[in-house]
């Protein structure tokens, strides 16, 4: 390629990158924020937290109704993860003891393992990827949340203050081209993801997914044994599934 060729090239580049910069309308209040709450978990080395989350299905009436579970997460960095789930849906564990991530069903009283990777942002990765197993949430527990979340956002804004559960929070909502969706960061010197909901534009109904986030503890007391899998009474592999 030629000296002038190149140069055209690189400039063209430059230009659809700048295009593409200028096209993500989001104000810096907004973007400070959620960047702030991503530096602030990402450093924490483990962390617990209570979830409880409203998933809206579409029956093939077009009626919307709402399934709800509760959980527990337990994050210990590098590479350790227990999430425990109950709800509508039936009752499940996931556990990563940096070697081998576990996937267990109460309902079916079954399991199945999978290889883990070194860190637990490239297990989560896998995990979302294997498209087995959904974990709308699970783009909080990365250490850079940041770049996830705004992988897909055209726009955001912040719409000021909100109280969620009794606490102060920053409401901040971004629109993407597949999803639009909402934050509530607490205010003060821990800014936690206090609430977050998920829109699906592209599904018919544009059904949403919502989490409340409480009982947050920066120094839970784990052990090695809280992410180690014991396989409950009678509990089998489930075979020819991966998680």
């Amino acid at each position: 390629m030629g000296m002038s060729r190149l140069l055209v090239f690189s400039a063209l580049a430059l230009c659809a990158q700048a295009a593409g910069a200028q096209t993500r309308q989001v104000s810096p209040e907004a973007d400070r924020l959620l960047r702030r709450m991503s530096d602030f978990l990402g450093r924490q080395k483990s962390f617990s937290v209570k979830v409880d989350g409203t998933t809206e299905i579409i029956l093939q009436s077009g009626q919307k109704v709402q399934v709800h579970s509760t959980g527990v997460v337990y994050v210990e960095r590098p590479d350790q993860l227990r999430i425990e789930k109950s709800g509508d849906d039936g009752s499940s564990l996931i556990v990563c003891d940096g070697k081998t991530l576990t996937y267990y069903s109460k309902t079916q009283n079954g399991y199945v393992k999978t290889p883990a990777s070194a860190t637990l942002d490239a297990t989560l990765s896998n995990l979302v990827a294997s498209g087995q197993i959904e974990l709308p949430g699970a783009d909080l527990i990365y250490t850079d949340s940041y770049a996830g979340l705004m992988e897909d956002v055209i726009s955001g804004k912040s719409l000021g203050t909100s109280i969620v559960d009794g606490v102060p929070t920053h409401h901040l909502a971004f629109q993407g081209r597949d999803v639009d969706w909402q934050i509530w960061i607490e205010d003060g010197p821990r800014p936690l993801p206090r609430k977050y909901v998920i829109t699906s534009k592209g599904l018919e109904g544009s059904p949403e997914y919502e989490i409340v986030l409480s009982s947050w503890n920066l120094n839970p007391p784990v052990g090695d044994d809280l992410f180690r899998f014991q396989p409950p009474p009678g509990a089998e592999p489930i075979s020819g599934r991966r998680p």
